[in-house]
């Protein structure tokens, strides 16, 4: 199941000054790797605009130690030795990306901006050489962690989220992670449907890597340039494929039409290869309830994910 949880994190003993910008208070990196085990089908790590002076709002609830030798007891999130050898974070609470979670914050949008993270378990993420991005030295984290247990044991998933510092810094990164038509799939049972939406790039843009995310459902996913060109396909929903463009595609004309990527997905709601509906499966067993556990921040996670009475289809 999908769940969110928060946690404090300050590394501001581990960034050597050459990587601090102006403020101090961002540190530059050009490499992104994200490591977990294989039922994990994404975790995004947000960095909550929250003030700290809020830490203790209720809507986040209790403050307790995620393993090590004092796992259960109460923390202090802003001390990072309140847990000794474990970490202080709050209790897994059931969400959608986050969306709902933590203090309402004045303002429009949401209350986090991604920082890490991968719509996949395993994910190198490379910048393209002179490209930089910026993360927060210090701050509230969101942990949005969706995983899977199609096992009939409980166990415990784990992620490592690790950065390498950019020391070639000409051009800020500027991420692209549309969710506009998040909610637009809709396929009836038995039949194909094709969605698609459009996101137009700033004026100066340069595209240099593009991948995709879909759900079971997803057999196949496109993206267009304004003139028909497709720059990208994938076939396969739980290991997207990742497109590289070298030299970067450039997008400088003044009107926003020739600047817009149309991207697509087909949804297939039970088609078979040969076009027939398949046979209906025998009833499924309820999921057993169970509760996620979370623990280390480097920012990693570790999770524990009880089995299913009967994985769902």
């Amino acid at each position: 199941h999908e769940v969110c949880f928060a946690s404090y994190y300050d590394f501001s003993d581990r960034v050597p000054l050459e990587y601090l910008d102006d403020t101090g208070e961002f540190f530059f990196v050009n490499t992104m790797e994200l490591r977990q085990d294989p039922q994990s089908h994404h975790l995004i790590v947000d960095y909550a605009f929250v003030g700290l002076d809020r830490i203790h709002d209720p809507s986040f609830g209790a403050w307790t130690c995620k393993g090590g030798s004092t796992a259960g007891a109460d923390c202090e999130p802003l001390d990072l030795g309140s847990c000794s050898d474990g970490i202080c974070a709050t209790e897994p609470q059931r969400t959608f990306g986050c969306l709902d979670y933590g203090p309402v914050i004045d303002g429009p949008g949401v209350s986090y901006d991604p920082i890490g993270g991968a719509q996949e378990a395993q994910s190198r993420s490379d910048l393209f050489p002179g490209v930089f991005g910026r993360v927060p030295v210090r701050g509230l984290l969101y942990w949005n962690s969706h995983a899977f247990n199609l096992t009939a044991s409980d166990h415990e998933m784990n992620g490592r989220l690790n950065y390498t510092f950019a020391d070639d810094r000409q051009y800020p990164s500027v991420g692209i992670f549309d969710l506009e038509a998040i909610f637009a799939p809709n396929a009836e049972p038995f039949t194909k449907k094709v969605e698609c939406n459009d996101h137009v790039l700033p004026q100066g843009a340069r595209l240099y890597s593009l991948s995709s995310h879909t759900h079971k459902r997803g057999e196949l996913f496109w993206i267009d340039l304004a003139d028909g060109t497709r720059v990208y396909e994938n076939h396969l929903y739980s290991d997207p494929a990742e497109e590289r463009f070298d030299p970067p595609l450039a997008f400088d004309s003044p009107n926003p039409t020739d600047r817009t990527l149309t991207y697509c997905a087909r949804y297939n709601n039970g088609v078979a290869e040969d076009g027939s509906p398949p046979t209906p499966p025998p009833p499924r067993g309820v999921p057993s309830r169970h509760r996620a556990r979370s623990a280390r921040a480097n920012p990693s996670l570790v999770r524990k994910v009880p089995s299913a009475a009967r994985a769902p289809a």
